[in-house]
């Protein structure tokens, strides 16, 4: 079979849907080793493309996403290498006509989260009229719509219920440790938090549920690492305006062996998310054996399972008592700590490259 893989997605700096671009298209060329694979990614990051996915045709294109004329631009790339499907890892996509096609769709964030595009409200509006068309033409045009959980799936098929028959739910994975090599350590006494900063990771509650239980119980210094996105000063912003800055330390474009280094020294993980397409800092967690706090009623939940302590991601008192708790109890973190290392085992790469895979053959057979 002859695959066509739009990542664009996958930009110079990685984020979340760039690792799962790379990875996913990696574990296809492992599981599906016949196939003849173009890929196109964003320009500059070739480099962020996989050893084990050289037998990949890979080319670099700056048309943008997302944006008018987006078809037109693609179809010479496109048409030039004959696929049998074409499979799009953005949440929309063109389609072809007579080419078969599907779509990753990683959250709706941009439809449902209040000021998702900043704090202008015309902006908003038009912005989610937009990516709300984008998305119903793309799920019209698509064979199948990818999504990596059960909780997004739900929400699309609520929204568009031309999507019902078409979602197709596949996990995420992570490949920061390697669970077969991965030696557990001490934990030393801090808190972490791994994300960026932006209104959906719910920093504002966090960081008053910190001081919360600050004033009621000895909790550790709260080591955050935070890509310095649109977010990032007003997070600077309300550290000071909390009085927290002497408890709280700030890290930035951390390398991979200092982020492994943190999640496996860290006394508990907290990610109390009000939304959450998967999740993959909370596996990452959970992978080395970390005790997690995490929110009820997101993917997270899905996700963790029983890996995790699950709190209200909305109310600062159960967020400030879960961390009283996870902080107090070493027989609690020792239990989150077993069960996290026995769920996370079930996240691989070739499991998800497997599924995306079968759903690829499945439209490409009509």
């Amino acid at each position: 079979m002859k695959l066509f893989l739009d990542a664009r997605a996958l930009q110079p700096v990685l984020d979340g849907i760039g690792r799962y671009s790379a990875a996913v298209a990696a574990g296809l060329c492992r599981v599906r080793p016949a196939w003849e694979m173009s890929m196109l990614v964003s320009p500059g990051s070739s480099s962020n493309v996989h050893a084990a996915s050289s037998r990949l045709a890979v080319s670099e294109s700056g048309v943008p996403r997302f944006r008018p004329g987006e078809r037109r631009a693609l179809t010479a790339a496109v048409r030039a290498a004959e696929p049998d499907v074409v499979h799009n890892f953005s949440m929309a996509g063109p389609s072809w006509p007579g080419i078969p096609g599907s779509f990753t769709v990683h959250d709706l964030m941009v439809l449902e989260l209040p000021g998702y595009f900043g704090p202008g409200r015309l902006r908003n509006a038009l912005s989610r009229r937009w990516f709300g068309m984008l998305i119903s033409r793309a799920i019209s045009g698509a064979a199948a719509v990818v999504t990596v959980s059960y909780w997004v799936g739900d929400r699309i098929r609520a929204r568009f219920p031309a999507a019902a028959d078409k979602v197709r739910v596949v996990h995420s994975a992570q490949d920061l440790f390697d669970p077969a090599r991965h030696t557990p350590r001490g934990r030393d006494g801090f808190l972490l938090y791994v994300g960026n900063a932006r209104a959906y990771k719910n920093l504002g509650r966090l960081l008053a549920a910190y001081r919360l239980a600050s004033s009621r119980s000895s909790i550790p210094d709260l080591v955050m690492v935070v890509r310095r996105d649109r977010a990032f000063d007003s997070m600077e912003r309300e550290i000071d305006r909390l009085g927290l800055r002497g408890r709280i330390r700030i890290q930035s474009a951390v390398t991979e062996e200092r982020l492994k280094e943190l999640y496996s020294t860290c006394l508990a993980f907290a990610s109390p998310s009000i939304c959450e397409g998967f999740g993959l800092p909370v596996l990452e967690a959970m992978v080395a054996g970390c005790p997690v706090l995490a929110s009820r009623g997101t993917a997270l939940e899905e996700v963790a399972g029983d890996g995790a302590l699950l709190v209200d991601p909305y109310s600062v008192e159960a967020i400030a008592s879960g961390l009283e708790e996870i902080c107090g109890s070493p027989v609690l973190r020792a239990s989150l700590a077993e069960k996290a290392l026995a769920r996370a085992s079930g996240f691989h790469w070739d499991v998800t490259a497997e599924a995306v895979a079968r759903v690829l053959e499945g439209i490409a057979e009509g």
